[in-house]
This record gives C-alpha cells, structure tokens and sequence, in this order.
C-alpha cells in the first residue's frame, strides 16, 4: 500500500510518510491533549469530543469542542481547569444537545455545574442545584430520560448516590439496594430485554461487575464475570448484550477475554477468530454496524489491530500495528473518528494530535467473515496447533503430545460446510503433519481431529486473510 500525506492544517505536523496501514486522514489540526470520549449526534452532524485539551484547531475550546465536517468550534467557554481535571464522558439527549460529566468545578460562566453540566447547542445550563459532587461515568439515553451511573454521592443536591435518572426536568434516585453508604464504580448502561444492566468495578457480593434493575433491586446478571475484572462498555446489538472490558477467559466461567454477548441466558463469545490481548474499552453503533475499540489479533498470524467493525456477519479490522489505545470512537457511517492516547499514531509515528479519522468507503486492513456455523470447542486444545501457508496453499498441523492412532481430519468453513475430509497417520509427539489446503476465501475455518476408535475431537479455529 502506497504512503501518503493526507490534509495538513492547524497545529505543525510532521511531514514525513504517513498512514501505512490505510486511508487515515488529519482532524484539521487536532487538539491539544488527549480526548477522553466522543459521539456522533447525527442531527446536526458533528463529532462531540470532551477531554484533557485546551485548544482545537485554532480555538481555546477548554476540555469541549465540536467538530462539523470542515472545522472545530468551541462549546461556549468550556469548562474550568480542563487540563488538571478532564471531563470523562459526554452522552447526546437530543439534537444538539449534550451532557458533559468529570472532574471540573463549573462550566465557565454557569452557576450549578460543578461536575456534571448540560449544553443545550448554543449554552450551558445546569441540571440541578450545586451539580453533582463526584463523577458520572456511564450515561444512556432513551425513552425513560437521561439514565447516570458513576461514583457520586449527590446529583442536583440531592443524596442519590452511584444510579439516578433525569427526566422531565426533575432527578430521581433508582438504586435502592446495594444501599448506596458506599460508593460503587458504576462505568457503563445498557437497556437489554426491557432491563436496565450496570456494569463496573463492581467487587462486592453477589454482584460480580454486572447487575440488573430488578425494581429499585439491583440484581445479578447471570454468573457475572469471573476473577479481578471490571467492564468499560456495553451495548445491545443484534439482540444481545455486548460487554467489553478487563477479564479472562476461564473454562469454568467468563465465555471469552475481554469481549463477550450475553443472549439473556449464557454469555458467549461473538467474535470467534478474533483474540482480543487487551481491554476493550469503547463500543459505537452505527448503521447496523458495530465499532469496537480494543487490541486484537487472528490466530496464527503475526501482528495485531487495534479497531473492529462488525456487520453481524463480516468483520473487518483496522489500525493494523499502530501501537496506541484509541480511548474513543465515533462512527459517522462514512467516517470512523478516532482518538489515540498519545499526539502521534503510535510511538515513533507521525503527529496527529491526539485525533484521527478513517475512510470508511477505503479497504480495511483486513475483512473475512465470522464463524456461525461451526460449534463452539469446549476448551482450547493444548495438544494441536495449525500454521498456514497460503503461498503453498498448504496447512500444518503440530502436535505435543502426538496421537497414538489414525484420525479422520475436516475442515469447515464459516457456515459448517466442509472443505476437506481426510485420513491422518498417528504422529508422534512435538512433530507434525503437513497437508493441502483446498481453495478458500478470506475468513474463519475450523479444523477438526476425529480419532477412528473414538477417542476425544479436537477442533482448531484458523483465520484466512487476504
């Protein structure tokens, strides 16, 4: 793929090639520091970003800004000392119109916003007396109002603590059980099945990082998720629950590492041939598409990605080998925004300024489809592992223990349909076995080892790429 410089402006840049991995674009300058969240309000068309900034573009902005497709503009003078405390989150409750939370004194100039403040296009207003005093980190709007969650203690002046609601005009407390005497890190909403779900940093008995509304009953969802964990993100998407954050997958427990979807009975992992190696930290809904911030690789392959777009059935990743965390993303539908955690695209890469957007109409770095037809295995095999060689059209198969008899071998592809069946020798332990692949496209295969007397199956999940 050819490097090119894409539309300089604002802030200096550095000149030197650029974007290897696809048609990443400057923001008109960027900003100063680093964004902490960021959504699409379709109605008036622009990128809401809240962070750690001062400056966007060329204009003092103080910690929000928006973007409208051609330049930055601030959201009237701010807030109050957005270098030392960024605002955390920002969530769209109507064209135009956006609740902004973190850890700020006021927004410049509006009595009553310590902490929490409502910007209604053109001003900011408060939401109640004194604002709040702690911090929203989740936010979900629907028809119900304007649903919050996070480590506060009061909202409006009033003593709800962690889970409270806006709506029409007036706060109300939900949660009233775990009693809230303590604080609880509440840090995403989803509304799945007609229940309000919560999910956090939740360690406390039994809720185990995820709960649901049960009336004022805060409930657990499931077996909640196993060992040191919390979640960052959740969403409803194709009817199920995606949760995305810190946990491992565990034979006894959590279905998946860092990204799982719960169908309102099990939980499972909806991304089979995709291995998440770090949190997932953001999910954005557009178009029937699903974005997904976390770093990820395909089994036996080199390299990793650190964005994922998902259709229900095809998957594509970007941001291949750029060594950064995109803290936000915001689809337009057209355009995928970014924001990295650092001013340049990876270390050692070239000046962005803390934001980026993507092509959507251009090539991903790599597309193939989902496995939906090939049964979930158990538990991974400790015995098989399987390289391909596309250039030989030809795949490995490497065994630890060896097999002691004959085995009938199957490849499947995405919708179970197979490939190849044949017969395989016994192999001794720590050798291998190499066969012809058959003719396939880009996406998820599975290979299967079936012993002739019976013995245990194992099943090997393979990526192709182009």
């Amino acid at each position: 793929m050819t490097c090119r410089l894409l539309g300089v402006a604002g802030f200096a840049l550095a000149a030197h090639a650029l974007f290897c991995q696809a048609t990443w674009h400057y923001v008109d300058g960027g900003v100063s520091s680093e964004i902490r969240d960021m959504f699409y309000e379709p109605v008036s068309n622009r990128i809401y970003c809240v962070g750690r900034f001062v400056q966007a573009g060329d204009n003092v902005v103080n910690g929000t800004a928006y973007w409208d497709g051609s330049a930055w503009h601030p959201m009237g003078n701010g807030i109050d000392n957005a270098f030392v405390f960024p605002p955390v989150q920002c969530e769209s409750i109507g064209a135009d119109s956006v609740m902004v939370s973190g850890f700020f004194h006021t927004a410049v100039g509006t009595p009553d916003t310590r902490g929490t403040a409502l910007w209604d296009g053109s001003d900011w207003r408060s939401i109640g007396p004194r604002g709040s005093r702690g911090i929203v980190w989740g936010m979900l709007t629907n028809e119900d109002g304007l649903t919050v969650a996070g480590e506060f203690d009061t909202i409006a002046g009033l003593p709800y603590k962690s889970i409270s609601r806006y709506r029409d005009g007036s706060w109300e407390e939900l949660c009233a059980y775990p009693r809230n005497e303590d604080i609880y890190s509440y840090s995403a909403i989803a509304k799945h099945d007609g229940k309000y779900v919560f999910g956090g940093n939740l360690n406390f008995s039994p809720i185990r990082e995820l709960g649901w509304l049960d009336g004022d009953t805060l409930r657990r969802l499931g077996p909640g998720i196993q060992g040191d964990s919390w979640v960052n993100a959740l969403t409803v998407y194709n009817g199920e629950l995606y949760v995305g954050g810190e946990f491992n997958y565990s034979p006894t427990g959590n279905a998946a590492s860092f990204l799982m979807a719960w169908d309102g009975t099990s939980f499972r992992d909806p991304l089979p041939g995709i291995d998440f190696t770090t949190q997932v930290l953001r999910f954005d809904l557009r178009n029937g598409e699903l974005f997904i911030s976390g770093r990820c690789a395909i089994p036996n392959t080199l390299g990793y990605y650190g964005l994922v777009r998902f259709d229900g059935e095809r998957v594509c990743l970007y941001a291949e080998n750029v060594n950064v965390v995109f803290r936000a993303i915001a689809s337009t539908g057209t355009e995928l925004f970014a924001a990295p955690n650092m001013i340049t695209l990876g270390l050692g890469g070239d000046t962005v300024n803390y934001i980026v957007r993507y092509d959507l109409t251009q090539p991903a770095d790599t597309c193939f489809a989902i496995a939906t037809g090939i049964p979930e295995t158990p538990t991974p095999t400790q015995n098989w592992s399987v390289r391909i060689d596309p250039v030989m059209h030809a795949f490995v198969l490497h065994t630890v223990q060896g097999s002691s008899e004959r085995a009938d071998l199957e490849i499947r592809d995405a919708l179970g349909r197979f490939l190849l069946v044949e017969s395989i020798p016994a192999i001794a332990a720590s050798a291998s076995y190499t066969g012809t692949l058959p003719p396939c496209a880009s996406g998820t295969y599975a290979l299967t080892i079936r012993p002739k007397r019976g013995g245990r199956q194992e099943t090997i999940r393979f990526v192709l790429v182009e």
